[in-house]
């Protein structure tokens, strides 16, 4: 009954709510250790009453046993760490969006689109899914003291090539890490010269 109940909670999303949540999905891993979206529930149960550590170790337990090509519970986990100041853990996340999407959303237009004229030219691959991402993790190696510029770089051109909303904030902050690799490029000849 028991199990109803909290299923009946998961669908209509009443497990946000309800106070005894906690304990009654606590009970449910007796019978269900590995169901993903109890650990899901317990998650944004524990995110809605501000516990953001328990929270997060609930999406982990949730990532474990999720698919492969799962970005949902990956995002969370970014917003959560995220919110509280962890840049570095938020990135692996959103590194993570990143290369489940390329993956996936390659994998999935080049089967759903190609037809016998098209070229390799004519795929498209859509970004707008990872584009925040790509987004979060260029801006944090471009602060970063030694960071990634060049896959800041790959991934702001993608961006502001694309026809995501965030196209035109990836096109200015593209230029200003183009223009720190031009300088670093720079201070490396000068270091050579010496």
């Amino acid at each position: 009954m028991l199990y109803i109940i909290i299923n009946t909670q998961l669908l209509y999303g009443l497990y946000l709510r309800d106070p005894y949540t906690v304990y009654h999905l606590r009970c449910m891993y007796t019978y269900s250790p590995y169901d993903v979206r109890l650990w899901q529930a317990q998650g944004a149960s524990y995110q809605e009453m501000g516990r953001l550590r328990e929270a997060i170790v609930c999406f982990k337990r949730a990532l474990l046993g999720a698919d492969a090509n799962e970005i949902a519970i990956a995002l969370k986990l970014a917003r959560l760490h995220n919110d509280l100041d962890e840049t570095a853990d938020a990135v692996h996340y959103h590194r993570r969006v990143i290369e489940i999407s390329r993956v996936t959303c390659t994998s999935w237009y080049y089967d759903s689109t190609i037809s016998s004229g098209d070229t390799a030219d004519d795929i498209v691959n859509p970004i707008a899914e990872w584009a925040r991402s790509a987004m979060y993790v260029a801006r944090y190696y471009y602060v970063s003291e030694g960071g990634d510029l060049e896959l800041a770089r790959e991934l702001l051109e993608t961006v502001a090539g694309s026809n995501s909303e965030d196209a035109d904030s990836a096109a200015d902050l593209l230029k200003r890490v183009k223009t720190a690799i031009g300088r670093k490029e720079e201070e490396g000849s000068v270091k050579e010269e010496c």
